[in-house]
C-alpha cells in the first residue's frame, strides 16, 4: 500500500516520442488545479501541420500564457538552430524566467528536460536550480530514455513513470493522482502560503 511515507517527492516521466509524456503532464495538471493545488511550471506542446511536426510551443502552467519556443518554419522564430529545430532566444529567457519563479509551489511540472540542456547546456537550464531546491511539495520532469538514467542519477531520491501509450498516460496520470494526492491533503508549508516570499 502507497503512504505519504513511501510516495516519492520527485518523479522523472519517460517515454518515446509521441508515447503521451506531455499527456500524462496535462491530465495530472487538470487534476491538481481541480483540487486546488498551486501548480507551476512549464508543459511543451508540439504543433503539427498534418503529421509532420513543425513546432513547440510552452505554455506557463501558474499565468497560461504560451509562446513558440522553436519551430522548422523558415523565418518564424529568431534565434540559434539545434537538431534541425530553429530555437527562440527570447522564448527560451521567458521560459527560464518562469521557472525561476515557479517555486514554492505544491506541484511542479518540467516539460521537458531534453538533448538541449543535457548536451548544448542550453534551453530551459533553470530548471536544474528549481528542481533541486524542494520548495514544492511534488515535482515531475519529463526527460528522454536516452537521459533517464544519467539524470536519475543526479537527481537524488528521484523514482521512474514510463510511459508507452497516450491511452495509458492518462490512466496511469489518474491513478498516480490518488497516490500523490495522500502526502499533499494537508497544506504544505513550502506551497501557496510562501509563493510570495520568493525574491
Amino acid at each position: 500500500m502507497v503512504t505519504p511515507h513511501t510516495v516519492a517527492k520527485r518523479w522523472i516521466v519517460t517515454g518515446e516520442r509521441g508515447v503521451g509524456k506531455t499527456t500524462f503532464c496535462r491530465r495530472l495538471m487538470e487534476m491538481a488545479n481541480a483540487a486546488g493545488w498551486d501548480v507551476a511550471g512549464l508543459l511543451s506542446l508540439p504543433r503539427y501541420e498534418g503529421e509532420v511536426k513543425t513546432g513547440i510551443q510552452i505554455l506557463d502552467l501558474r499565468q497560461g500564457a504560451s509562446r513558440i519556443m522553436a519551430s522548422t518554419r523558415p523565418n518564424e522564430v529568431e534565434g540559434f538552430r539545434f537538431c534541425g529545430w530553429t530555437f527562440s532566444e527570447a522564448a527560451l529567457a521567458w521560459g527560464n524566467e518562469i521557472l525561476r519563479r515557479a517555486t514554492p509551489c505544491d506541484l511542479l511540472i518540467v516539460d521537458e528536460v531534453g538533448p538541449l540542456e543535457f548536451d548544448a547546456g542550453s534551453g530551459m537550464t533553470a530548471c536544474f536550480q528549481e528542481l533541486e531546491s524542494e520548495a514544492y511539495c511534488l515535482a515531475i520532469a519529463v526527460v528522454r530514455p536516452a537521459y533517464e538514467e544519467r539524470f536519475r542519477l543526479s537527481w537524488k531520491g528521484s523514482a521512474t513513470i514510463a510511459i508507452s501509450s497516450p491511452e495509458q498516460a492518462i490512466k496511469l496520470a489518474e491513478a498516480r493522482f490518488a497516490e500523490f494526492q495522500r502526502p499533499i491533503r494537508n497544506p504544505s508549508p513550502k506551497g501557496p502560503r510562501l509563493r510570495n516570499q520568493k525574491t
